[in-house]
């Protein structure tokens, strides 16, 4: 009975700390806002998903690894700021959606189907929707119809709703037409050089007093920055190499994920031109073998660009068959005959073919190792990080991270602005904070290395004496010296000098007339000149000292372009089309920052940091 009592007594104490347990993490609130982690705040009455913003904080990491080449951990996108990123992309896209719902826009099934039927991935090898493979694809990606079509539904009414913010802005040709004329201004100058043999007296070399003097006047010229003394400590996945085994599976793998790179079938780069009937597209494509017409002044024509035909590189399982057969026949930038199409009779020509490619495994087989290794390294690396950070933090010094393990022992001079052999943005960053209380702290790489460093001593700023630097402060006065004398000789010379006048002081010499142009790379003329000849009035002497010379120069004419011809139209369409859709994006931008504003949000950081440890 005793043992039967005794045990009743224990379950009712276990129930009482599991009840307790349960009352605590509710009120801690698990998931934040009592859901398990399935939101992780809001926007208004929308929630903020919490599988959204995971997809969204991937994307961020995606882009970054494309962008740097080498892999991101979950630690490594809170520090570089994905996380922010993310949130901010998600809390915009909430903010439309609620906007879209309260104001009660949606979207019927017939503007529905037509986005399911454009999309390229739902379409079989006759170009047209396939309930199949739509379905093939949705469990591949594990979305039910139901909810992906209302991520659809809810995408086309977030851009009705931009077009409606945005559809009345226009754009008029004034700036653009002054930014051409201003990018396209030609000048004409009349120049003649100065050097020392133009001096009548020879300059002689300098006494002590002029050096004296010179060095006095000058003493920041001759200033050295400041300099650290580093040694560093650095572990790089190349090192680590030799030490990497892989399988002959993870190479199968890699090479069959791949497949793609090294075995492409032969791709065609195509302009599709549609038309409304069938004896247009035929008199068109007659006008254009007459040799009447090209396919280009066709779309002039019509107001079309290059974008606006080009459907793509595509290989031949992409396009119709009736398509396919005729495209992949045409020889280069030939034009097709009229075909009909589900978008109207069209005509076809191919810009670009890109040969068929196949690569079998072994030989691409030194690349794919190297591959598997280096991404080995890389996460070998980031998972031995926290025990050389223990070694750092238990009083280990680099000499003995460098002996117990395989970082290499290196040192270097770093002085602001000058650039290092490690030329990366984190590692220079933490170059700037390094003092002499500096503790090392192992900091991450691009390239997926890690390196720690500590400073030997710092070689503060100073101005050498005379006397060690004294060739230098003689060839800097000499320099000097020369060009003042060349700057009187030239003002001697302007002064006698009327505009537009033949230039009869120049002792013989014969002045160079140049065209200078904004827009072109003037490249036997220096920049300083051309600067100064484009802030020049017109028949003005002026003169522009350079290395060792001096130019004298005049603006003997200015011209403008003209405004109506192919090349300033063509910038002006496209100038006005770049900038009316920045100032769409502008405007759209401050629409969901208001938008924002009004519905307000919040975020749950307790949910965010438990995902973030999960990442």
């Amino acid at each position: 009975m005793a043992s039967k009592a005794g045990s009743k007594t224990s379950k009712f104490f276990v129930w009482v700390i599991l009840l307790l347990l349960i009352i605590a993490l509710g009120g801690f609130g698990i998931g934040g806002f009592g859901r398990s982690l399935n939101v992780v705040g809001s926007v208004g009455n929308k929630d903020l998903l919490t599988n959204d913003y995971i997809d969204v904080l991937r994307q961020e990491i995606s882009i970054a690894e494309r962008q740097t080449g080498s892999p991101i951990n979950g630690s490594k996108a809170i520090q570089l700021g994905l996380d922010g990123k993310a949130l901010e992309k998600l809390i915009s896209k909430t903010a439309i959606n609620a906007e879209v719902s309260n104001i009660g826009l949606s979207v019927g099934d017939l503007e529905l189907a037509k986005k399911l039927n454009s999309i390229r991935e739902f379409q079989g090898p006759d170009g047209n929707f396939s309930p199949d493979i739509y379905r093939m694809v949705l469990s591949q990606i594990n979305k039910s119809a139901l909810d992906f079509e209302d991520e659809i539904r809810t995408g086309i009414s977030r851009d009705i709703l931009r077009s409606a913010v945005t559809g009345g802005l226009k754009q008029s040709d004034t700036h653009a037409k002054n930014i051409y004329k201003y990018v396209s201004e030609e000048r004409t100058i009349k120049t003649a050089e100065l050097n020392e043999k133009d001096l009548i007296n020879p300059i002689l070399s300098p006494s002590d007093n002029d050096l004296d003097t010179f060095y006095s006047e000058n003493k920041e010229t001759f200033r050295v920055p400041e300099k650290k003394k580093i040694t560093y400590a650095i572990l790089k996945p190349e090192t680590l190499l030799d030490t990497i085994s892989f399988t002959e599976d993870e190479i199968t793998s890699l090479y069959q994920a791949r497949s793609s790179i090294y075995n492409s079938p032969e791709l065609r780069t195509i302009d599709r031109l549609a038309f409304s009937d069938v004896f247009t597209a035929k008199e068109s494509r007659n006008l254009i073998l007459a040799g009447k017409l090209s396919f280009d002044d066709l779309l002039k024509q019509r107001g079309l660009s290059q974008e606006d035909v080009r459907i793509g590189s595509l290989s031949k399982d992409k396009l119709q068959k009736k398509v396919a057969d005729i495209v992949f026949s045409l020889p280069l930038l030939e034009i097709s005959e009229v075909i009909e199409t589900d978008i109207g009779p069209a005509i076809f020509r191919s810009v670009k073919i890109i040969d068929q490619l196949s690569k079998s495994l072994e030989t691409v087989r030194p690349e794919l190792e190297q591959f598997i290794k280096l991404q080995k390294a890389r996460n070998q690396i980031l998972r031995d990080k926290e025990s050389f950070e223990d070694m750092l933090v238990g009083g280990a010094s680099l000499r003995d991270l460098v002996s117990e393990t395989s970082f290499e022992l290196d040192t270097f001079d770093f002085t602001p602005g000058i650039e290092t052999e490690i030329n990366d943005k984190a590692f220079i960053a933490e170059l700037k904070a390094v003092d002499a209380d500096y503790y090392p702290t192992l900091i991450d790489l691009e390239d997926g290395s890690i390196i720690a460093m500590e400073m030997d001593m710092i070689i503060p700023s100073f101005v050498p004496k005379l006397k060690s630097i004294k060739d230098d402060v003689s060839k800097e006065w000499r320099t000097s010296t020369v060009i003042l004398r060349l700057q009187k000789l030239a003002e001697s010379i302007i002064d006698k000098t009327p505009s537009s006048s033949e230039w009869s002081y120049l002792n013989g010499k014969k002045p160079r007339k140049i065209l200078l142009n904004r827009s072109r790379n003037n490249s036997d003329i220096s920049f300083r000149l051309t600067k100064a000849a484009f802030n020049s009035n017109l028949n003005d002497i002026q003169y522009v000292s350079e290395e060792a010379k001096v130019i004298i120069f005049e603006v003997i004419d200015i011209s403008y372009p003209d405004l109506n011809n192919e090349n300033a139209q063509e910038f002006i369409n496209e100038f006005n089309k770049q900038t009316l859709s920045e100032f769409e994006n502008d405007i759209f931008t401050y629409f969901i920052e208001a938008l924002r504003t009004k519905l307000g949000f919040k975020l749950d950081r307790n949910a965010l940091n438990s995902i973030h440890q999960q990442f």
